[in-house]
C-alpha cells in the first residue's frame, strides 16, 4: 500500500512517496531529503516557511548512493535555499576530501591536489549548490614518526629488511633488533617491506608503534 504526502513550498507541490509498511516499522520516508546540504526529516521539510524559496533537484538512486552511500538507495531530494535577486553569487562550492566545507576553512590547510568541476558534472554530483562550479581539494596527509618492529613467524627480529615507499625509494632499513624508524611519513600511506629471506609485504601505516610479521 502506498500513500502520498503533499508539501507546499514556495508555490511548488512536491509529492513524496512513502511506503506505509516502512512507516509502521519506523522507517519513514524512503527518499533521502537534503536541505542546504544537511540530511533532514519529512517533518523538517514540512516546517519550512512558505515564504522561503528553494531550488529543488531529485537525484536518482544510483547518483544518490554515489554521494550519500546506502542512505540514498531510494534517491535523494535536494533543496537549496535560493538567494534573493541582486545578492552576490555564492561562488564555487569547496569540497575538502569529499565533504563540502566553507571556503574560509581552507586558510591553514596544506593542499596536495585541487581539481575543478564545472557545469552539469558539478551539479549532478553536488546539486544546485554547485551551479558556480566545484573546487575539489585534497588536503596533504598528516605526517608522523613510526617505529616498526619487524619479526618472523617465530617472533625473531628480521635484520636488514628494507622499507620502500610507493615509488620504490628506500625509507629505512631494520636494525639487528628488527626495528625501523619511518620519519615524517604520511599517516595511512602504504609501505612495502622487502627482505631476502621473506616474502614482500605491503601495508598501510597508521599506528605509531607496530609489529609486522614476515612470512617465507
Amino acid at each position: 500500500m502506498k500513500m502520498y504526502i503533499t508539501v507546499v513550498l514556495a508555490g511548488l507541490f512536491i509529492l513524496l512517496n512513502f511506503d506505509a509498511r516502512a512507516q509502521s516499522r519506523g522507517g519513514g520516508n524512503e527518499t533521502l531529503i537534503i536541505i542546504d546540504g544537511q540530511p533532514a526529516t519529512e517533518q523538517e521539510l514540512q516546517a519550512l516557511s512558505d515564504s522561503s524559496h528553494f531550488e529543488i533537484q531529485y537525484l536518482s538512486p544510483q547518483k544518490a548512493q554515489a554521494i550519500y552511500g546506502p542512505a540514498g538507495a531510494k534517491g535523494a531530494l535536494l533543496l537549496t535555499k535560493s538567494k534573493p535577486s541582486g545578492q552576490n553569487k555564492a561562488g564555487p562550492l569547496v569540497v575538502l576530501n569529499g565533504k563540502p566545507v566553507p571556503a574560509d576553512s581552507l586558510e591553514h590547510i596544506p593542499f596536495q591536489k585541487i581539481d575543478v568541476l564545472r557545469g552539469r558534472q558539478a551539479i549532478n554530483l553536488y546539486g544546485p549548490a554547485a551551479k558556480d562550479g566545484v573546487f575539489m581539494v585534497e588536503a596533504a596527509p598528516e605526517k608522523a614518526h613510526f617505529w616498526l618492529e619487524i619479526v618472523n613467524k617465530k617472533g625473531k627480529p628480521v635484520k636488514g629488511a628494507q622499507l620502500l615507499d610507493e615509488e620504490g625509494n628506500v625509507l629505512a632499513i631494520s636494525n639487528k633488533c628488527g626495528m625501523a624508524l619511518l620519519e615524517n611519513f604520511p599517516v595511512g600511506s602504504n609501505v612495502t617491506i622487502k627482505s631476502k629471506r621473506y616474502q614482500p609485504l605491503q601495508l598501510g601505516i597508521s599506528d605509531r608503534k607496530q609489529k609486522i610479521i614476515l612470512s617465507k
